[in-house]
């Protein structure tokens, strides 16, 4: 009898330290949607990208905003990303000059849904990626956002992909 108390209690402690799935998802989206990302010219010219995420379920949809005004012409694209989160094979961050570039790729070929908005076209692709500014690199982010997306992806059903080198 002490035995299966100890053991109830042993898992209700280490239970209560775990994120739960809505919490690791509501996390997820209030990192993702404070990044942003802009690059300008010497003539004026931008390049801006803003994001919104959402969750249903197991799946992401992230919603980004490419907003370019180059040589006098305005252009405003909006893509769709639904990002199957228990496929996830591969979360990337890598520093560049401009900012940080987040990496997703899938375990199944094509299995990220890609609408462009104003096109009404849809793709489907295995590996997305996405910028941000380089703000993205405080507070440890990347290794934060790896290891809660990990996290999530168990917590949906899905087996983490070990990298062996």
């Amino acid at each position: 009898m002490k035995f299966k108390f100890f053991i109830c209690a042993t898992l209700i402690h280490f239970s209560s330290f775990c994120q739960s799935k809505n919490e690791t998802q509501d996390w997820i989206k209030e990192k993702l949607q404070g990044l942003s990302y802009t690059a300008e010219d010497s003539k004026g010219g931008y390049v801006k990208h803003t994001y919104r995420v959402s969750f249903n379920d197991c799946k992401m949809d992230l919603t980004e905003v490419l907003d370019t005004y180059i040589s006098g012409v305005s252009v405003l694209v909006t893509f769709i990303t639904e990002i199957p989160i228990k496929d996830l094979a591969k979360l990337n961050f890598t520093n560049t000059d401009n900012g940080v570039t987040f990496f997703f790729r899938t375990k199944t070929s094509d299995n990220i849904k890609e609408t462009v908005v104003e096109l009404n076209k849809t793709t489907f692709i295995s590996e997305k990626e996405y910028r941000f500014n380089k703000s993205a690199q405080n507070d440890n982010l990347p290794t934060r956002l790896t290891k809660a997306f990990n996290n999530l992806v168990k917590l949906c059903g899905g087996q983490v992909t070990k990298e062996v080198f």
